[in-house]
């Protein structure tokens, strides 16, 4: 006979989310619990190809609520000139690969999510951050003073999660040679600059990319910004 876990998810970010919509899904009982209340979220581009497209999908997400540019074609830049040396089209993508595409503003994207999955049934406890974990009890203890009981623990904390150490999963990080700046440009300012290309080309951009030193872009959110990747070495 079938038996609901009670589970407890760490983090509602992409990764804590999916992973509370997927359980749910299941028919487990899924919590998830956030450190705030998602006031200060920021983010930027996030291309969705059919591997994590198919998901979406599956899980009924409203896709289209999420505003994403479909993305036809991948276009190479030089670095130093600017033009156009190779474009790659992507040609009937669903077709191929049975999903578009999909580049979306991580912010729209979050806020799908969220919401399917507490239409689904998930609860979401925000001003909960973990701060204890007893992994052989189940037990899970928050800044706040409360502590919850569960059968199964996601600790989707961040790649630097502090609830996963606590099981004594401790990653070996190295320095990258490589660090890189974001930004998101809006569509009236790349009007006023003549830029407004971009914003309608439906690609992702990349000038440079033989080295650290590259440029990616790409518009989402409905073709509102632009998102911007600067990389250059690390100090």
């Amino acid at each position: 006979m079938f038996k609901p876990l009670k589970v407890a998810v760490i983090g509602s970010g992409l990764g804590g989310l999916s992973a509370a919509i997927s359980l749910r899904r299941q028919g487990h009982n899924v919590t998830i619990y956030e450190r705030r209340d998602f006031g200060g979220e920021v983010g930027a581009s996030l291309s969705c190809a059919s591997n994590g497209s198919k998901f979406l999908e599956e899980w009924d997400i409203d896709t289209s609520a999420a505003k994403p540019v479909i993305l036809r074609s991948l276009v190479m830049h030089d670095w130093q000139s600017g033009e156009v040396t190779n474009r790659y089209g992507l040609g009937d993508y669903r077709a191929k690969f049975g999903t578009d595409y999909n580049n979306f503003h991580r912010i729209d994207l979050h806020v799908q999510l969220k919401e399917t999955a507490v239409a689904r049934g998930c609860e979401l406890q925000v001003w909960h951050k973990a701060d204890f974990l007893d992994p052989e009890n189940g037990i899970v203890g928050f800044e706040n003073g409360n502590t919850v009981q569960a059968d199964l623990i996601i600790c989707a904390d961040g790649i630097r999660s502090q609830m996963r150490e606590q099981m004594g999963i401790v990653p070996q990080i190295e320095p990258s040679t490589s660090c890189c700046y974001r930004c998101i440009i809006s569509a009236d300012r790349l009007r006023e600059l003549g830029l407004e290309d971009f914003l309608h080309n439906e690609a992702i951009e990349f000038w440079g990319g033989k080295g650290i030193y590259k440029i990616v872009m790409s518009s989402c959110s409905n073709g509102d910004v632009v998102s911007c990747y600067c990389f250059y070495p690390a100090a």
